[in-house]
């Protein structure tokens, strides 16, 4: 009877730890060693660039080792960088997506407690590629610290 109400006490605490997981205090940093990541995504942004084109943008992170669960900054924050920045840019200069990805994912890690990022923009054809030359779905990715570099497929239909 003692050796079942024991074991029962044993599995309790087993669950009661897979069920709370390694939640930390408000406020208390993560212990050395563990990582934080995130990933958001924007779907359809149209920028006048090149002439116009449809993006989705892509955007992977790693919180610097050891930021307080009060100093995680909210992700809409970081969005409003990006879609700020491709407001902003001049259409006339029609830029290369790859210097507009690496632009939006250099100011992020600068601006953001950021150790690693990897940002991807996915650019849709548009209707009339016959003559302009932009036969079909292209994409840029720039990654900034040890993060894996995104590799997010196109989308199977252009809307």
């Amino acid at each position: 009877m003692r050796r079942t109400g024991l074991l029962m006490l044993a599995a309790s605490l087993v669950i009661a730890g897979l069920v709370m997981g390694p939640n930390l205090p408000a406020g208390q940093a993560s212990p050395a060693g563990d990582q934080s990541n995130f990933m958001f995504q924007v779907d359809g942004y149209q920028t006048a660039n090149q002439g116009g084109n449809t993006l989705n943008l892509y955007f992977s992170y790693r919180y610097d080792q050891g930021l307080a669960d009060a100093d995680l900054p909210d992700y809409r924050a970081l969005r409003a960088v990006a879609l700020d920045y491709l407001d902003r840019i001049d259409p006339m200069k029609n830029t290369w997506w790859e210097i507009l990805d690496r632009e939006i994912c250099t100011r992020l890690a600068a601006g953001f407690p950021i150790e690693a990022i990897s940002c991807q923009m996915q650019v849709f054809p548009r209707d009339r590629p016959a003559r302009d030359g932009d036969p079909g779905f292209h994409s840029a990715t720039y990654t900034i610290g040890d993060i894996a570099p995104l590799a997010i497929t196109g989308p199977i239909f252009v809307p």
